[in-house]
């Protein structure tokens, strides 16, 4: 069950990622994709810590906190 969520955390990751990548900010992100901001602030920071790391890896991080 936790790696469904993760899997499922992983996609909405990927798409942020995208999303920040075409200039959006964590408000409009949160606004298309229905989201609360703060989640994808904590997305957004995450990526920016660690370019590298994998969308699942950041879901991993943000299902364990």
């Amino acid at each position: 069950l936790a790696e469904g969520k993760a899997e499922v955390e992983a996609k909405f990751v990927a798409i942020i990622r995208k999303k920040r990548a075409k200039g959006l900010d964590a408000s409009a992100i949160a606004k298309e994709l229905e989201l609360e901001t703060a989640y994808v602030e904590k997305v957004m920071a995450l990526i920016a810590e660690g370019p590298s790391v994998s969308d699942l890896q950041i879901a991993q991080m943000i299902l364990g906190q």
